[in-house]
């Protein structure tokens, strides 16, 4: 089996897809100290805390991990990305000054660049801005990530701020998420390339941001993996995702002709 195509049909828009990023999520608890909105110069404020230490490690990230010409050979549409898509904190009301803030995100890496490389240097974005919280820009006169001495604090209350990181998973579950970019030059990459011009007039491969477990796994261990599926890429694991008929009758015969383009080549 190893001496021929591995096809996994998880893909979308029948067409083929030349690659796909690698994710990771994460974590990262920014805490300051709470208080009164009218008292800033007594407070941590945590949002802009977040926002300073958010804006930071983004920043390296984009530095460390560039747009590659590869990325545009496998036409990938984006590089390398890492963002914020959730915050959650304590409740709380519109005069108080939040003590901590989480801040959920994720991390989209190319499979251009290692995954063990992104997680170290991730782990050491946040080890510097914490050993250089007070470098971190402020946001008016009385904004300040180190309190004074003449502050008075209660027991637990942090006069310095503090970020914590953790990724949402172990590292062997992410090893099973790293992107992949097929080979272009086997009989399994060009029979599908033809099936799909043969089947639909034309074929315009294309490479996604998302993540399709496992091929990576199996492409170290020799298999030649291709991809390609006959869903709806717009509602592409949306709450309403889905598939039309008339693609899957047409992709029948896109794997039909496969068959047997294979077993000519073969």
């Amino acid at each position: 089996m190893r001496d021929g195509p591995l096809y996994c049909l998880a893909v979308a828009d029948s067409q083929p897809c030349c690659g796909s990023f690698g994710t990771l999520t994460w974590r990262v608890k920014n805490s300051g100290r709470g208080g009164h909105s009218g008292f800033p110069q007594n407070c941590i404020n945590s949002i802009a805390l977040a926002t300073a230490v958010t804006n930071e490690i983004q920043e390296r990230f984009c530095d460390d991990y560039p747009p590659t010409d590869g990325e545009a050979a496998y036409l990938f549409r984006t590089g390398c990305h890492m963002k914020p898509l959730q915050l959650s904190y304590p409740p709380s009301s519109t005069n108080q000054i939040l003590p901590w803030l989480e801040v959920h995100g994720d991390i989209r890496y190319s499979p251009f660049y290692q995954l063990a490389d992104v997680l170290t240097q991730v782990e050491q974005y946040v080890a510097d801005v914490n050993d250089h919280i007070e470098d971190l820009p402020t946001f008016g006169v009385n904004s300040s990530y180190v309190l004074p001495p003449e502050v008075n604090l209660e027991a637990g209350e942090n006069r310095r701020a503090t970020v914590e990181f953790e990724w949402g998973g172990a590292r062997d579950t992410f090893k099973l998420f790293e992107g992949v970019k097929v080979r272009l030059d086997t009989v399994g990459h060009k029979a599908m390339i033809q099936a799909f011009r043969e089947t639909y007039g034309g074929v315009r491969p294309f490479s996604i941001g998302s993540s399709l477990p496992w091929l990576k796994i199996y492409q170290e261990q020799g298999f030649d993996v291709q991809m390609f599926g006959f869903g709806r890429l717009p509602v592409f694991h949306g709450v309403d995702e889905h598939a039309l008929l008339t693609d899957m009758s047409k992709g029948y015969e896109t794997i039909i002709r496969l068959i047997c383009l294979i077993e000519k080549l073969a």
